[in-house]
């Protein structure tokens, strides 16, 4: 059943009929969207078959309401009373069944939590797929205070926002929306998957699965037609998904050019130690390698890295994996795959990484941490047209505007991991292998 009121009757109707008088027994799905202002008067009052409930734009201002049979319940633009969190979770606490939740809500208003306590938590035993649309502040308080299934998949699309940096300057991103304290969600400890991909207008998409699914074994973003998938266009969907996290280029600092930074500094903070499989896209040119180091170092047993650096080099990645006093980085790492600009000049910041990575690469066998796989993508610079740099598309061509010494490196690679891919990007937008 879908009723719908428009402005022009409410006024008619409202005192005349009100749903909450009506007893449909047998009702099994209902929608109910109203102009603002229609309270949960208009919620019947007895449907014990009823499994499905959608609401558009209602005031609820009973929240003892009878939902205890609701596998699927979806809110939108639901007003609470001084938009008390308190309220919101009572709706939720009733839904002993539920299985599906929707909320959406492009208020920006924060939501009211003085009545809440910190540890209280509405329990969803059953509940599989959970969907919010608010403010990150909003998304935040709302996962703070619901203890979710281990099967749940949640999906997570954050509105715009502008966040504010820290007391010790930081930019926060990932912690603005996520609870570091991952109780409300079992399955979090069990994520081994874990995909930041930052595209600029298009804004930041998180995937983190603890399963190897064909996403993960298919690597389709290494593709150069590859998109920035919404929930929708996967399948099965990752655990968790967050859809398209938009920053304003104006918050972030002269300094930074995007937000990979403030992403790789708090990835410890939120993802278990247990993650085994990272994809990062980004500018990483600020990114330094002391960043890098401490981040590798809050995941001991990662197998498979992969860095795509956004219209920049990332000199400073490879001495991070660099062994130390304290032992050797990921020692476990089985592939690395990096893909970056690769200027021309020998001395180009992109050639020089080149030497670091064999160096490092080379001190890693020496320790008995040997590369089972590295990638190697390599874009031209954004000043350079592809067909000046490589004239046709051909190995001997391609080779032939390269440093003079990149066979020397090349063949060092080679020897120091199990096998080695050196692809380039040619004049159509096709990746051509040149190892």
């Amino acid at each position: 059943m879908r009723i719908y009121f428009e402005e022009a009757i409410t006024p008619l109707v409202q005192p005349h009929w009100q749903l909450s008088t009506v007893a449909l027994p047998v009702l099994v799905s209902m929608d109910l969207t109203a102009v603002s202002g229609l309270s949960s008067q208009w919620i019947p009052s007895y449907f014990p078959s009823l499994r499905r409930l959608s609401l558009y734009r209602l005031s609820i201002d009973d929240t003892n309401l009878s939902l205890s049979q609701l596998t699927s319940l979806e809110l939108n633009e639901i007003h609470f009373r001084a938009r008390s969190l308190a309220s919101l979770l009572d709706v939720l606490k009733t839904c002993t069944s539920l299985r599906h939740f929707v909320y959406g809500d492009t208020d920006d208003t924060p939501f009211k939590k003085s009545s809440v306590a910190a540890g209280y938590r509405v329990s969803l035993p059953r509940i599989r797929h959970f969907l919010i649309i608010a403010t990150s502040a909003n998304i935040s308080s709302l996962l703070a205070h619901v203890l979710l299934a281990k099967q749940t998949r949640i999906l997570l699309k954050p509105k715009d926002f502008h966040p504010r940096q820290d007391e010790n300057d930081h930019l926060p991103v990932l912690n603005a929306i996520l609870p570091r304290d991952a109780a409300y969600w079992p399955a979090m400890k069990d994520v081994t998957h874990i995909m930041v991909w930052w595209e600029e207008g298009d804004g930041i998409t998180v995937y983190a699965d603890g399963k190897n699914t064909e996403f993960w074994e298919s690597h389709p973003w290494r593709s150069l037609d590859y998109e920035n998938l919404s929930a929708d266009g996967l399948s099965p969907a990752p655990a968790l998904f967050i859809e398209h996290i938009n920053i304003h280029s104006s918050s972030f600092p002269s300094s930074i050019m995007g937000p990979l930074l403030a992403i790789v500094e708090e990835l410890g903070d939120l993802f278990p130690a247990s993650a085994k499989t990272f994809v990062l896209r980004g500018y990483a040119e600020e990114i330094s390698t002391e960043t890098w180091a401490q981040t590798l170092a809050r995941f001991p047993v990662i197998e498979h890295f992969e860095l795509v650096a956004e219209v920049d080099a990332m000199c400073t990645f490879p001495l991070a994996l660099r062994p130390t006093s304290s032992g050797i980085p990921c020692p476990r790492l089985r592939e690395l795959v990096l893909r970056y600009e690769a200027g021309a000049e020998r001395d180009n910041s992109s050639w020089r990484m080149l030497d670091d990575l064999r160096v490092v690469l080379q001190e890693r066998v020496g320790g008995g941490s040997r590369l089972q796989s590295l990638i190697l993508q390599l874009d031209p610079p954004p000043e350079v047209e592809v067909f000046e740099l490589f004239r046709q598309s051909t190995l001997l061509t391609a080779t032939g505007r390269w440093p003079p010494d990149f066979e020397d490196i090349q063949r060092e690679l080679a020897l120091l991991v199990g096998s080695l891919k050196i692809s380039y990007r040619g004049p159509y937008d096709e990746w051509i292998t040149v190892v």
